[in-house]
Order: C-alpha cells, then structure tokens, then sequence
C-alpha cells in the first residue's frame, strides 16, 4: 500500500514537474515566439510604412545598411524557426512520454485498484486520488496539446512572413543595380549642381561687382551731368546776355534806320502824291489772290522786292524777268480790310464834291467781284466804302445836311441794265444839260443807314448776268457799276456839293481758247473783250496826248469818260494770281495797269509851275538811296550772327 501510494505520489510529483517543465518550456516558445512575431510585425509594418527604398536612400550606403538589416532579420527569423521546430520535437518527446506514463499508470492503476479493492476505505481514498491525478494529467495534456497547437500555427505564421520576407529581399536585391545607377546619376547630377552652385556664385560675385560699378559709374555720370549743365547754364547765360547786347544795340541801329527810312518813304510818298496831283496820274494798286485748293500754284513766278515794296517781278517760262511798279501791293495774305484801309482816302474825297471811280480790272477767276462786292461775312469795297461815308456825314451832321443816292447798273452786250429794275434792259446814254453824259430812265434809290445799302447790294447781285467757264464757276458775264451820288450842303454857308463816286467791278478778259465758251457765251465774250480793248485804246490814246480820244467806241469808255479826265480821282486795282495757267494774263493785265498809270489827267491843278520830271527823278533817287540803306542793314545783320554763332 505504502509502496503504491509512494508510486503514485512520486508519479504526480513527476507529473507535476513535468507539468511544470512544460508550462516552462511552453511559456519561453511562446514568449520566444510572440517576440519573433512582434519583432517580425515591427518590421513587416516598418517595411509597408517606409517609402521605396529609391526615394529614402540618398546615398549608397544607407542602401547597403538597409539590405544589411534585412539579411539579419532573416537570419534571425530561420534561427527562430529552428528554436521552434526544436520545441515542438521536445513537446512531442514528451506528449509521447506522456502517453506512454499515462499508459503505465493506468495499468498501475488497475493493479492498485484490484490490490486495493479489498480495503474499501483505502480504496475510496486511493481512487479519489487517482482520480484527481488522472484530471490533473488529462488537463496538462490538454494544455500541452493546446500549446503545442498554437506553436504550430505560430511556426506556420512565421514560416509565411519569412516567404514574404525573402520574396521582398528578392526583389530589394533585383532593384538594387537601378538604384546603384541612379544613384550614381544622382552623385553625378550632385556634382553638377554643386559645379553650378558654385558658377552661380562666382556669377553673383561678379553681378555684385558689376552694380558696384554701374553705381560708381551712375554717380559719376550724374556729377558729370550736374557740371555739364552748371557749364551750360553760365554759358548760355552769358551768350544771352552778349547776345541780347548786340540785339540790343542791332535794334537800336534798325530802329533808327526803319525810323530814317519811313520818314524817306513818307516823304517819297508824299513826292509822289504831289507829282500824281500836279500830272493827274491814275492811281494803281496791285492784288495778289491767295491759292484755291487744286490749281497749279507756283509761288516763284511772282515776287516782290524786299527792298521795295511797291516792285514785283514776273518770271516767265523761258526764264525772263519783267519788272512792274505799281503804288501799292496787296500780298495774298492782306484782307479786305487792310485794303479798303489803302484806298479810304480816295473814297472820301467825293464829300468834297470830287469825281471818285474805283474799279477792278484782271482775267476772269482772279478775284474781282471778290475784291469789289466779297460775301456778307467779309463784305468788299463797295459796302465798306457806303459804311464809311455813312459815318463821315453822321459825325459832320452838327454842319452839313447830306443826301446819298445809290444806283447800280451792268453793261452787258453793249447794252445798259438797271439792277433795280430788272425789265429796263436798254437803258439810253444821253449828254445832259451839264454837258455830262446821263443815263436815262435810271432809278436812284436814297438810302439812310448801312442797312438800305446791304438789302439794295443783294438786290443788285440778284440780277447781275453771271454764268460758268471752265475759267470759273461763277463768271461776271458783264460790267458791273455801283453809282453812288453823295450831296452836301454846308448849313452856315449854304455852299452846296456834288460828289460820285462810281464803283466798277469789270468783266473779266478772258481768252476764248481758255475758257471754251459757245454759243450766247461766245458772245458775251466777245463784247467784254471789245469793250476792254477800247478802254485800252482810250487808254494809250490818253498817254500819248492825242488830240482825239475814242472815249464813244463803246458804253464803258463813255462811262469812263468823266473819270478818266478833268479833276477826278481814279484808282484802278489790278488783280493776278500765281497760278502758271494764267501767266499770260497777269503779264497783259501788268502792262496794261503800266500803261494806265502813265496817263496824265487834265485838271484845274495841272497849271502848276513845279517841274514834274524833276520830282520823277528825286523820287527815283530816294528809292535807289534806301534800298541801299536797308541793304546795308541786312549785311550787318548777317556778319554779327555769324558772329554770334562763332
């Protein structure tokens, strides 16, 4: 009994060691094998955190430490795995150990109960410990089987993770000669930005020194600058002040000379307007139109001396000069007014009871009706003239009672027309009882203000014969006249006195070639070239003193009559333009206005005993002496600029 019971207690206590070995071994496999599973997860997950290995290796031997790291976690992993097959064996070992006891022991156990079955008491006793030895082994066994189940599957789970990890040091080691090359690329790549970090460096250095430069330059240059201009500002100031010295003095000595020399001109006029009054000259003045937009202009062919104002020059195409002399010269940039300034004294002088006839004379299209008539806006000679003799009487009504007449009449066709009554188309020329020729049937219209003369111009402009040529869109086809008769009668001495002043626009002449007119125009040139032609033969026949003047060829001369003889005041402006075209006419119309002006009208005044060849030769010689002068002036003028500019 005593024997069995040792037996089965010194059993147990080998079971219980056993037990005890087991749960040892089974706790240090699985720690073992939870830290390998840990170690293995640790780096599984570092492996599927990280970032490829091209991108985290920046150079090659962090690649070879990471491939090192990998070769040892293998070789662990295998070491590991062969601790775990050893386990197993041994668990084995010992589950075999174990059955084969447990195997024992039952048959002990049959042989205990048969030798103890007879003591009851001992043999409940003895059973209920064997019973609890046999539930304490088939526990153990359990738990051994249960352990050695988990270790398997652990075996298996690392077995798994190892394949992976040798299927990820495979493919580690495949890339490895890409990332050798790229990684060599990127060395060579690091070379070359580090050679260019290394230029862009110099570079900047040289930028740097560069600006430095630029700046020590900019400095100078401004300082440069600021000197220049200093030189330049005294210089200039003292070349003004030495210039506006010289200017100073050169305008002083011009003053003196323009003073001397309009005194001479004063004089020369004054000369002449006592030689024209002594020998009754008739006056001329010369109008240069200004150019119309698409005609042939040439501002050559006529020029004016500088020297004398009163002297033009006709170029003509074969080269020649022809100089004219005239009393005065209208450029084309004069206006109305400055013209009508001219001729006022004329105009006025038909208050003192004088004979006044003004008239235009030119080619057609060079601006006689404009001179004479002009538009509303710019009125002409005819208004302007009335306008003023308005305002004479107006200021001189305290002492004078006066009375203005106005008529106006064309001839056309050799035929009188009454413009302010158009049905009277023939109207007579008759002497009257003074012995002065008349018109019969004309209506005279007394006009008192500007306002009845306007409204009486517009009239007279509605019924005039004008018509188109090639010459000109708006051609006078007749002799325009503006009869103007003024009456004064002084109130202290009842003296009274009878003034005209007769206003001609003439037709223009025109050569029939140019013009290109037929039929009723053919004819009306004809008879404007007639009249014209006579009023040329009155005209050298006056120069020439002959016994007999032609004054009744034709109605204009006859008209004329009066003022081109006794004590009348005659003014002819002549009108050219600078067109080549009319070349010809503005030499015939010059030699006409030559001629006209050399012709003496016979007067009360012309009694005089003063020699007029005398005074025609001291005005010759006044001219001469101050072109001279002023001559002279221009030469000095030029030698002190260039000696300014020296």
């Amino acid at each position: 009994m005593i024997k069995m019971v040792y037996k089965t207690s010194t059993l147990l206590h080998f079971q219980s060691n056993d037990k005890d070995c087991l749960q040892n071994s089974s706790i240090y496999s699985l720690s073992s094998s939870n830290t390998s599973i840990h170690e293995l997860s640790s780096d599984s997950g570092c492996s599927s955190s990280s970032q490829p290995i091209s991108t985290e290796c920046c150079h090659i031997d962090g690649s070879c430490q990471k491939y090192r790291y990998i070769l040892e976690n293998v070789e662990e992993k295998n070491n590991l795995i062969k601790n775990l097959e050893y386990i197993i064996d041994e668990q084995e070992t010992k589950i075999a150990l174990l059955k084969q006891h447990l195997k024992n022991y039952s048959i002990n156990f049959d042989k205990n109960y048969q030798v103890l079955g007879n003591d009851s008491q001992n043999g409940e006793y003895g059973e209920q410990k064997v019973l609890k030895g046999i539930s304490y082994l088939s526990l153990d066994f359990a738990k051994i089987s249960d352990e050695n189940l988990e270790l398997k599957q652990n075996l298996h789970k690392v077995e798994k993770e190892l394949s992976k990890l040798k299927l990820t040091n495979n493919m580690t080691f495949a890339q490895i000669p890409i990332m050798v090359d790229k990684e060599i690329q990127h060395e060579e790549e690091y070379k070359n930005i580090k050679e260019i970090n290394k230029s862009l460096f110099d570079l900047s250095n040289f930028k740097e020194d560069i600006l430095l430069k630029i700046a020590n330059f900019n400095n100078e240059k401004n300082e440069f600058e600021k000197a220049k201009n200093q030189f330049l500002k005294e210089t200039t100031n003292l070349v003004r002040k030495e210039t506006n010295k010289i200017i100073e003095l050169f305008m002083i000595t011009l003053n003196n000379l323009s003073k001397n020399y309009q005194k001479e001109i004063e004089r020369r006029k004054k000369l002449h307007d006592e030689l024209v009054k002594l020998k009754g000259n008739i006056r001329v003045f010369c109008r240069i139109r200004p150019y119309n937009t698409g005609e042939e202009y040439d501002k050559n062919l006529i020029t004016i001396d500088p020297y004398d104002v009163d002297q033009l020059t006709i170029t003509s195409d074969n080269g020649l000069n022809k100089k004219y002399t005239v009393d005065k010269i209208f450029k084309e940039i004069d206006d109305q007014e400055n013209i009508y300034h001219e001729i006022s004294p004329v105009v006025t002088s038909c208050i003192d009871g004088k004979n006044v006839c003004i008239f235009a004379y030119g080619h057609t299209g060079s601006g006689k009706t404009y001179t004479m008539d002009g538009p509303d806006s710019n009125p002409g000679i005819v208004k302007r003239a009335i306008s003023e003799l308005f305002k004479i009487l107006n200021e001189q009504k305290e002492s004078l009672e006066s009375k203005i007449t106005v008529s106006m009449i064309e001839i056309y066709n050799e035929k009188i027309k009454d413009l302010f009554s158009p049905g009277s188309d023939n109207l007579m020329l008759k002497l009257g009882e003074t012995g002065k020729q008349e018109i019969r049937g004309l209506s005279e219209k007394e006009v008192t203000s500007v306002n009845n003369v306007e409204d009486l111009i517009k009239l007279g402009r509605k019924n005039r014969c004008v018509a188109s040529t090639v010459a000109n869109e708006s051609s006078s086809r007749s002799h325009s006249i503006t009869l103007v008769n003024v009456i004064t009668k002084n109130k202290i001495t009842n003296v009274e006195c009878k003034g005209k002043l007769n206003l001609i626009d003439l037709a223009g002449s025109e050569r029939v070639s140019k013009s290109q007119v037929v039929g009723q125009q053919l004819k009306e040139a004809q008879c404007i070239n007639k009249s014209l032609s006579e009023l040329g033969n009155v005209v050298l026949a006056l120069r020439a003193k002959a016994s007999h003047v032609p004054y009744r060829n034709c109605l204009l001369t006859r008209l004329l009559e009066d003022s081109l003889q006794g004590d009348s005041k005659t003014l002819m402006i002549v009108q050219i333009t600078k067109n080549k075209k009319y070349l010809s006419e503005a030499v015939s119309s010059l030699t006409f206005a030559d001629k006209i002006s050399k012709v003496s009208i016979k007067g009360s005044n012309n009694k005089s005993k003063i020699n007029t060849s005398s005074l025609s030769l001291i005005e010759n010689a006044e001219r001469k002496k101050y072109k001279k002068s002023i001559s002279d002036v221009t030469i000095e003028s030029d030698i002190s600029s260039k000696t300014d500019l020296s």
